[in-house]
């Protein structure tokens, strides 16, 4: 097992002043000592680079990143690229780490591409808590499959990663999207040669309510940059052939479908057309009833089974 790896922490900050405090009190206060922070103050207009300095008069093992503002894909991939220690992981800068997050991770460490942990969501002071599973030590397609069949989206932040295997594939978050973990780590996964998952919930998630809910201009764009990822993940999955590719796709194809029913009424319309018109629904899995059953009505009306 290997011990006393050196982690980096990293956090993309815009306009967070508000929770930021609380973030970084849970990283600088870490049991586990061998770590170092990478802060990318995404051009926040906010007090949130004050509150930054505060605490690097604190600790001397945070790096600090200034940009204009790019978003969090790009914060992220330039974070990535000043990792130089053994793993690395990604914390929102209005979330929190448990205290003992990083001792916990180092203790279950056993060489692997990917350490996936629990993450609890958090909402008006109460706990809400995931169902999880756990294995050890499987490849990336064997792993795939045990985390769809129990997930519905893998986010960026429940892993660490070798920083050494995530360099060599040269894994880029996309610029300028909306739901970009969709878009990466599923392909993370199945590119790594050993996964594991434990049960340890670590990281605080959370539900924060905003209006960028009800404006159907970005749920617009959210759901098209959904469907431009899944463009994208498709013609990379056909380059490739292992056992449980489509159960891969129809997972991506479910969480497509979980977007589009979010749609105003004729934005809607139009869309479903189009992914009638490209037979998005031949993705899915038909190998049970069930799923033969849920098909028919999905090709039918998506908001007849999937719940806004």
């Amino acid at each position: 097992m290997q011990k006393q790896a050196k982690i980096s922490i990293i956090i993309p900050v815009y306009n967070t002043s508000k929770y930021l405090k609380k973030c970084l009190d849970s990283v600088i206060n870490q049991t586990y000592k061998n770590y170092n922070v990478i802060i990318v103050n995404d051009g926040s207009t906010d007090n949130s680079l004050d509150i930054i300095k505060e605490y690097m008069k604190k600790s001397s093992n945070i790096i600090l990143i200034n940009q204009k503002n790019m978003g969090l894909s790009m914060a992220r991939n330039n974070a990535v690229k000043k990792v130089e220690s053994d793993y690395f992981l990604f914390l929102d800068s209005d979330d929190y780490l448990d205290i003992n997050a990083l001792k916990i991770l180092n203790e279950n460490l056993d060489n692997e591409d990917l350490l996936r942990y629990q993450l609890r969501d958090v909402k008006e002071d109460s706990y809400i808590d995931r169902e999880y599973i756990t294995f050890k030590n499987l490849s990336g397609k064997d792993s795939i499959r045990k985390l769809i069949d129990s997930y519905y989206t893998e986010p960026a932040c429940s892993y660490l990663y070798k920083t050494k295997f995530y360099k060599e594939n040269n894994f880029q978050f996309q610029e300028k999207m909306y739901h970009e973990d969709y878009g990466l780590i599923p392909y993370v996964i199945i590119k790594s040669d050993k996964v594991s998952a434990i049960g340890d919930k670590i990281y605080f998630y959370l539900q924060r309510e905003g209006s960028i809910t009800k404006n159907k201009n970005i749920i617009l764009k959210r759901y098209q940059d959904v469907k431009k990822q899944y463009d994208i993940l498709l013609e990379k999955l056909n380059k490739e052939d292992f056992e449980n590719k489509k159960y891969l796709i129809s997972y991506l194809t479910n969480a497509l479908f979980y977007k589009l029913v979010l749609l105003d009424d004729d934005n809607y319309k139009k869309e479903i057309k189009i992914l009638r018109k490209e037979d998005i629904f031949s993705n899915l899995l038909n190998d049970t009833l069930k799923r033969k059953i849920k098909n028919i009505i999905l090709k039918i009306n998506p908001r007849l089974i999937i719940k806004i």
